[in-house]
């Protein structure tokens, strides 16, 4: 069942990832703003964290693992 998994979350990356990057290619020739542009590569990282959730049960977790200095 993993090995099934594994492979539909790369097909699914790799499918996103082409048509993420001609979304971007296209997204050259617009007059956009970097902050703008910057919006659909964010986008394609949310969607494969999502799809690595989905489909292969995966989590991330941030967390601090330092102190910060008192001011």
């Amino acid at each position: 069942m993993q090995w099934i998994r594994s492979i539909l979350f790369t097909t699914l990356l790799f499918v996103t990832t082409m048509a993420f990057g001609v979304v971007v290619l296209a997204s050259a020739l617009l007059p956009l703003t970097i902050e703008q542009r910057y919006v659909i590569p964010r986008y394609w990282g949310l969607l494969e964290t999502w799809l690595a959730k989905v489909v292969c049960g995966m989590s991330l977790l941030t967390s601090l693992a330092f102190d910060l200095p008192n001011c």
